[in-house]
């Protein structure tokens, strides 16, 4: 698929730019960050066979505009269409003539590039770095870059939504299915000169496989010969994969060093893309953990290629790990460890140009601080520094390749995916936090016949050491409770094995509604819908009350959320290893200003499911089934105990023994004692008591007046620390009938 033809004008090769995490410290870099000035050329509409229907009527005007940046939030509200970008810069003398690369980190989604008057080629895709040389072409003095970038709409009924051509996944497609969203379209990555030797690295592949360490004993063997046996420790052997270019052919040396380790080649380099495979033993290595199992411990890693007096050098961070899914039991391994995946799912920001690294850092924080251990990035590819920090903080990731629902199934679609999946393997390849590829997100069956089975083969021999999903499925999305059926049908584990989404939608505060929808109350109107409302599910299937202002329905929203939230969770989590081995709750937070499924708005505004997802997410968790969470003050409703058995989850990998579970119920000022037990916990299980069947309920319970309260269940260890504490509402209300003279 392409953006426009240009047959009639040569162009350069535009490679692939570095992967992601790899760092090249002794190149000189030109920054073309800035103001650059743009000119809207067309409206454009994305037809059938992926040509262009431009509209030259009614455009928005020319401007300056700071790049990096997606231009819907920097001028060009909205605006799907053609612009051309164009930056003027001042070379010092000398410095034209070295030999240089053009680098882009990210374009969204047809870029069509020139340098002083040259054109240099075209690139689709708005996730992958990409580079020209332009050795030759750059002037002493004032030279002119020109980028024209194409982010059109898709034209309605014939591709969209059921035969789109765009791989942008839910960048450009969300609720309802009729809305294409505001655009993404810009040069939202840096963009930059580089100077290189005329040998340089493209870039280094990291693989790590874990082995037992062995040892030779002399007199091991059946004859009393030497022999290798197992010793305790473990062994990795690492692969570096050294892809690197030559201007000419001749001897090269290479050198990989991973801490302490190194290893050397010497080799005749064709000219051109070469390859080579470099081999590290670590003994006894520090291994790449979630945080809750252990360190991310992160090696520095470096390569350097010589020639003579030439040399180029990268760095990167490299985690030692093994991750193996076994999708038929849905269960997680690593480093041969089993453990209990609580994730979610994320779209960070859509607009990738303005997610900065103070609110990655935040993200991380807030998942962390909800004691998240897996993200699924939810069919899109965020910005490299989002998974660098996945790295750093120990949580696994669960990446999806950018295709949503259906696209067309033409020779060039298919052609562009498989380059585009590639691409996206490549460049993510080297971050130890990436657990998983998936190729599709709920595909109806022409896509999931025609395409899901190509992608899947291609990504595992493009990747062999982690596990490929051809597709997230509709049957992966458990939905009771706002889609079908009632909350309470999380009893049945739906979507079990593989749970990659579950949950409900939820209001954010009410000056976010307002700032969405205006004043509009009760809801009604476009306003709502058009920004994810979905009124049909709130108000009959989950049936939420609109009470008597929206403030009001947005507690009642938010409640609603939280409490499915836990119940789910807590279903899954007791269930573990015998129907499931994780799951991923959908979602974390909102990419851009609507309506939806986060527990955190896009201003990170935390909802009332946030907490409920931190409580349900705590490595160790109480959990029950309280009898009754309604109840009236009479006296004879407190006859029956508000809670009879409770489960205890352990995720960490110690066992809980002789642990006490308190069961209490919050009152102004204190709390009434309603019973414990003490229980063994097994290491990553699930431990079940009986709370002593006579139970006197205190005397202060039948004095309660009506009001909210909070049933608690804590845990404490042998030692008596307080490991979690799990909160359930109990509401008690007055009954104003008199029962004396009713007959039983």
């Amino acid at each position: 698929m392409r953006s426009r033809s240009r047959p009639d004008v040569p162009s350069r090769p535009i490679a692939a730019g570095a992967p992601s995490g790899l760092r090249f410290p002794e190149r000189a870099r030109i920054d073309l960050a800035g103001e650059w000035t743009f000119e809207p050329l067309a409206r454009l509409v994305l037809e059938e066979g992926g040509s262009l229907r431009e509209e030259m009527t009614g455009l928005p005007a020319g401007g300056t505009m700071a790049i990096p940046a997606n231009w819907h939030l920097s001028g060009l509200k909205d605006f799907h269409g053609r612009v051309r970008f164009r930056r003027e810069f001042v070379l010092d003398p000398g410095a034209h003539a070295r030999p240089t690369w053009l680098c882009f980190r990210g374009v969204d989604y047809f870029a069509d590039v020139a340098l002083n008057g040259q054109y240099l080629g075209r690139h689709e895709g708005y996730f992958e770095p990409f580079e020209v040389e332009v050795t030759g072409l750059l002037l002493a003095g004032k030279n002119v870059l020109e980028v024209t970038v194409d982010a059109p709409h898709e034209e309605p009924r014939t591709l969209w939504p059921y035969r789109r051509r765009q791989i942008k996944g839910i960048l450009n497609h969300w609720l309802p299915l009729e809305r294409q969203m505001e655009s993404t379209g810009g040069i939202w990555g840096a963009v930059y000169l580089e100077q290189r030797p005329e040998i340089q690295i493209r870039a280094v592949r990291y693989t790590a496989w874990l082995t037992p360490r062995t040892a030779t004993n002399p007199m091991a063997g059946p004859w009393g010969e030497a022999a290798e046996e197992e010793v305790p420790g473990r062994r990795a052997r690492l692969l570096a994969e050294v892809e690197f270019w030559c201007r000419q052919a001749g001897p090269v040396e290479l050198e990989v060093a991973v801490g302490s380790v190194r290893s050397a080649l010497a080799t005749m380099a064709e000219a051109g893309l070469n390859r080579q495979n470099l081999v590290l033993t670590l003994e006894d290595p520090r291994l790449w953990w979630p945080w809750d199992l252990g360190t991310p411990h992160l090696y520095s890693a470096r390569t350097v290629i010589r020639r003579g007096d030439e040399s180029d050098a990268c760095e990167a961070k490299v985690g030692v790990r093994e991750v193996q899914f076994d999708r038929s039991r849905g269960e997680w391994r690593i480093n041969g460890e089993r453990f209990f995946l609580r994730g979610t799912n994320v779209i960070p920001d859509k607009w990738l140009a303005h997610y900065s690294a103070d609110q990655i850092a935040e993200d991380i924080r807030l998942l962390r601080a909800a004691h998240v251990n897996g993200v699924r990035v939810c069919v899109h590819v965020t910005r490299d520094e989002f998974y660098t920090a996945c790295d750093e903080a120990g949580i696994l990731v669960w990446q999806d390749f950018p295709l949503q629902w259906q696209y067309a199934l033409d020779d060039a679609l298919v052609a562009e995916a498989i380059r585009q999946i590639r691409a996206m393997i490549r460049h993510l390849y080297n971050h130890p936090s990436i657990g998983l590829w998936t190729c599709q997100n709920e595909p109806e069956i022409p896509n999931r016949r025609g395409l899901d089975p190509i992608l899947g083969t291609v990504a595992r021999a493009a990747d062999s050491s982690r596990y490929v999903s051809e597709a997230s499925e509709f049957r992966e999305h458990a939905y009771p409770g706002w889609y079908w059926a009632e909350m309470r049908d999380f009893v049945l584990l739906p979507g079990s094995p593989v749970v990659s989404e579950f949950g409900a939608q939820a209001l954010p505060s009410t000056e976010e509604v307002r700032a969405l929808v205006g004043d509009a109350w009760p809801p009604r109107g476009p306003a709502w819908v058009e920004h994810g409302f979905e009124p049909t599910m709130t108000l009959d299937t989950a049936g939420i009350a609109l009470g008597k202002s929206l403030e009001e329905f947005v507690e009642r929203s938010q409640a609603y959320q939280a409490r499915l939230i836990q119940f789910a969770v807590e279903r899954y989590r007791r269930a573990k290893y015998d129907k499931l081995g994780g799951f991923f709750h959908f979602m974390f937070m909102d990419g851009w200003p609507t309506i939806g499924w986060s527990v955190l708005s896009y201003a990170r505004v935390p909802k009332k499911g946030y907490w409920a997802l931190q409580r349900a997410f705590q490595p160790v968790l109480a959990c029950t089934d309280p009898t009754r969470t309604k109840l009236s003050a009479q006296p004879d409703a407190w006859r029956v105990p508000l809670v009879r058995e409770v489960w205890v989850v352990n995720d960490t990998h110690d066992p809980l023994l002789g642990c006490r579970v308190s069961v209490e119920l919050r009152v102004p000022g204190g709390h009434l004692d309603l019973g414990e037990v003490t229980l063994d916990v097994p290491a990553d299980g699930v431990g079940y008591a009986v709370l002593p069947r006579r139970w006197n309920p205190p005397r202060e319970l039948a004095a309660l007046t009506p009001g909210t309260y909070d049933l608690t269940l804590t845990v404490w260890s042998s030692d008596k620390r307080r490991l979690s504490e799990n909160i359930y509402e109990v509401l008690i209300h007055s009954v104003d009938v008199d029962f004396t003279d009713c007959k039983r």
